[in-house]
């Protein structure tokens, strides 16, 4: 009769090569995911500066201008976590441009700073450069 039992485990072989399949698969997704984060939070800017949009729509549907006061522009401007949105009057009340300037880390975002105006039409700039608009929306 034997009394020597066989231990089972894992050997530092086996471990070492488990960590270094977790290690590529995370240099793999972490950027996917962070570039993820970034879009959705563009995406999230792009509805908000839409709905600021339709707010001075609506407020010019009442007046007939929209409003040239900086006091009567602030509140309508929502800020999302990544971005700053700031909104200008153009040409007396003639016009508008909301401004979506990112912050933190989406300042990385390949679309940069997002403008939209009273004619419907988005400028995307990142580092003094225009982005397509097709690339960001």
């Amino acid at each position: 009769m034997s009394f020597h039992k066989q231990l089972k485990g894992f050997t530092l072989m086996e471990l070492m090569v488990t960590v270094i399949v977790i290690c590529v698969l995370a240099a793999i997704a972490y950027p996917a995911y962070t570039g993820q984060v970034r879009k959705a939070a563009r995406k999230e800017a792009a509805g908000v500066v839409l709905e600021v949009a339709g707010r001075l729509e609506r407020i010019r549907s009442q007046l007939l201008s929209y409003p040239t006061d900086a006091a009567d522009l602030t509140p309508l401007a929502q800020n999302t976590k990544r971005y700053g949105i700031t909104v200008t009057s153009v040409n007396s009340g003639k016009g508008f441009t909301i401004t979506a300037a990112p912050s933190g880390d989406q300042q990385k975002d390949p679309c940069g700073t997002i403008t939209y105006d009273q004619t419907g039409f988005w400028k995307f700039t990142y580092n003094s450069t225009e982005v397509p608009e097709s690339d960001c929306l």
